[in-house]
């Protein structure tokens, strides 16, 4: 749920601590009903455990089309999805805030992710 391993406990902290787009206990319509407040603000999203996919996270956003859309990322670590989903304009707005949260330092290997040769 938090890798890459190497940062799991700082991962865990910024994604389910910190993060104002993490929403604890929540059900598919339960992020529909929060979204629907920012339906005319694309971008917006939060994001949560999967109650169908136990072990899994959902991201539900609101569309350029101004729809609310959820998924489940399946080839990809959470935050490589989110930083991916920035990128491309689907994840700009946690919770509806006009806030960056920079989550490419999770991402960045550790001493312990790296081998010397010598």
């Amino acid at each position: 749920l938090f890798h890459p391993w190497s940062s799991l406990l700082t991962n865990w902290k910024l994604l389910a601590v910190t993060h104002p787009g993490f929403m604890a206990f929540m059900t598919y319509d339960e992020v529909k009903a929060i979204l629907t407040n920012y339906i005319d603000k694309p971008g917006s999203y939060v994001f949560r455990l999967s109650c169908t996919r136990l072990g899994q996270w959902a991201i539900g956003y609101v569309t350029s089309q101004n729809t609310i859309l959820q998924t489940i990322p399946q080839t990809k670590p959470l935050i490589q999805s989110l930083i991916d989903g920035e990128r491309e304009g689907y994840y700009k707005y946690p919770n509806g805030k006009n806030i960056h949260i920079d989550l490419s330092s999770a991402l960045r290997p550790t001493e312990s992710d790296r081998i010397y040769v010598s």
